[in-house]
């Protein structure tokens, strides 16, 4: 009865940790997407984008919808009762995950371990007894070990979706073979100051097209200029020169014939995985591939179907 007593106390005290983290959480949470654009723009990739709600108005549709989850986690934990009580706080914990994985994924961690420290609370003496680690010594250790694991999983999945928030990524400076001493699409010879961008060991390439490389949004950014060339001997490049982009998991860079940057339209391909985020950088295009076709440059996240930037090439 005593060592049954005493681990209900620690249940207790587990409880209030985790429920009370959860909603602390999901409070500062709610308060840093009210106060940061970016970071609005950043968590609100996820399920919530199926509303369509953009710019300020999603701002405040995260902001707001996770100060809401935080109450209403806070007020099913010392209002409710039962059943009640857990729907309730998971129902707030559900509501935050489709506002903003990334910083919902640890509070619902915590809920989850102060919901099974609640029940363990208010199990009877005699239930209690019965699962003392004592007399189950196996399946304690079991329990620790999934515990652990569960606990390392969310750490790390949150890392990872938290990482393009304080890692810039790499810085690539590359430099062509060939001089660039026309523009295919004007006509006209220019000898133009990017001639200089590398050793002429290769004759003279064209400019296919040409654009500027544009953020999807405050947290998406992107900068630089982005060409399609012809080197002289018939290679097709796209370059990306003095660029930046947002780093992220999973991004690839794609050519597409849609002028708006749909990676999925017919005709588009898939250049590989990027292999920078700054500086200078060459692209080789697939033999045989008309590069004229293209309209626009992207750079995608294929986890989570997100464009980071899109460059108009005209």
């Amino acid at each position: 009865m005593q060592e049954s007593t005493a681990w209900r106390a620690r249940a207790r005290a587990v409880e209030r940790l985790g429920w009370g983290a959860a909603v602390a959480l999901l409070a500062a949470a709610g308060g840093w997407a009210l106060a940061s654009r970016e970071l609005t723009d950043f968590v609100g990739e996820g399920p919530v984008r199926v509303l369509g709600v953009e710019g300020r108005a999603r701002q405040w549709l995260v902001a707001l919808g996770l100060l809401a989850t935080a109450g209403a986690g806070l007020a099913a934990w010392r209002l409710g009762r039962g059943a009640l009580r857990y729907g309730a706080g998971a129902a707030s914990m559900a509501c935050a995950l489709l506002l903003a994985p990334p910083l919902a994924v640890p509070a619902a961690a915590l809920f989850a371990l102060g919901a099974v420290a609640a029940f363990v609370a208010r199990a009877s003496d005699v239930r209690l007894a019965q699962f003392v680690p004592a007399r189950h010594p196996q399946l304690w250790a079991a329990g620790g070990v999934a515990t652990a694991g569960a606990l390392v999983a969310t750490s790390v999945l949150s890392v990872w979706l938290l990482r393009p928030l304080f890692d810039e990524g790499r810085t690539l400076d590359e430099r062509l073979d060939f001089a660039v001493a026309t523009v295919a699409s004007g006509g006209a010879s220019s000898a133009e100051a990017s001639a200089t961008v590398g050793a002429a060991s290769g004759g003279a390439g064209v400019v296919l097209r040409q654009g500027t490389l544009k953020g999807a949004d405050a947290f998406h950014f992107g900068s630089g200029s982005v060409r399609l060339l012809r080197a002289a001997d018939g290679r097709q490049l796209l370059r990306f020169e003095e660029y930046a982009v947002r780093n992220g998991p999973d991004l690839f860079v794609y050519l597409t014939p849609d002028v708006a940057g749909d990676v999925g339209a017919s005709g588009a391909i898939n250049l590989g995985v990027i292999r920078a985020t700054q500086g200078n950088v060459n692209y080789e295009l697939p033999a045989g591939v008309d590069a004229s076709a293209f309209r626009s440059a992207v750079i995608w996240c294929r986890s989570f179907a997100v464009t980071f930037a899109v460059a108009v090439l005209e």
